[in-house]
């Protein structure tokens, strides 16, 4: 939850332009350069304005925000509908819905809806006191089959499922593979909810703790990316040629 304080913090972490300007002459003067000139002419007037307008939207966003929270937080929609897929046997639909009130971490989740339902239609209700009502919490945990959640904000671009061979229910977002179900069985397969905190828990500033500075090599502890190909992605590809394979000789 973002407040009034957040927009005052904003402007404590951030020198005032002069401020900024005085250090970066001192730093220059101290490697022997020539000292900046400190004048603030017309063009750095100009950015001046500029910042201070741009700390001004970002303080009536923090309070926009609060405001809607605190005033219409009984009536809100938990869910964004995102897209929605038939299911091979025709009696239902995977539908794909992101988060709408977590602000800065992208959550996602697949429900398996009844086909007679309209999935673009569906309303959870939230509440600032409560959050989801406990009638739509246990509506929808029971037709969740899988969900993912991204902490770091990484890869939450172009979130969508896609259906592999009539079969195998894939999310993917940002590029790469998340989380596999697969329709025959009816079971999820691979549906990690939070990689981000598991490659965190694990990586080079896990065991080398926040103060590395020295260059690391790119590898599965330094690169989420490369973490999640390998961890995740490549698993879901491995089980759908695997079983690709078994459904072929059979």
């Amino acid at each position: 939850m973002v407040d009034g304080s957040g927009a005052a913090q904003l402007r404590q972490r951030q020198p005032h332009y002069s401020v900024q300007l005085r250090r970066l002459s001192a730093s220059h003067q101290r490697r022997g350069s020539q000292p900046l000139d400190t004048d603030p002419g017309p063009y750095r007037l100009v950015l001046l304005g500029i910042k201070a307008k741009e700390l001004k939207i970002k303080k009536q966003l923090y309070l926009i925000i609060s405001a809607s929270l605190l005033l219409f937080g009984c009536d809100l929609n938990y869910v964004d509908y995102i897209e929605h897929i038939e299911s091979p046997d025709g009696l239902y639909n995977y539908c794909l819905y992101e988060d709408a009130i977590g602000i800065s971490d992208p959550g996602f989740s697949v429900l398996k809806i009844e086909k007679n339902v309209d999935p673009e239609t569906i309303y959870l209700n939230w509440s600032y006191d409560n959050g989801v009502s406990e009638e739509d919490r246990e509506w929808m945990l029971s037709r969740e089959i899988l969900a993912n959640y991204e902490e770091s904000s990484s890869y939450a671009s172009d979130p969508k499922i896609d259906l592999i061979d009539n079969r195998f229910l894939v999310f993917s977002r940002g590029g790469y593979m998340f989380g596999l179900y697969d329709t025959k069985l009816e079971t999820a397969i691979i549906n990690d909810c939070c990689p981000f905190g598991r490659w965190a828990s694990q990586n080079i500033w896990s065991e080398k703790g926040t103060r590395q500075y020295k260059p690391v090599k790119k590898d599965q502890k330094s690169d989420y990316g490369l973490w999640v190909e390998e961890n995740i992605q490549n698993k879901i590809k491995s089980y759908i040629r695997l079983n690709k394979q078994r459904t072929m000789s059979t």
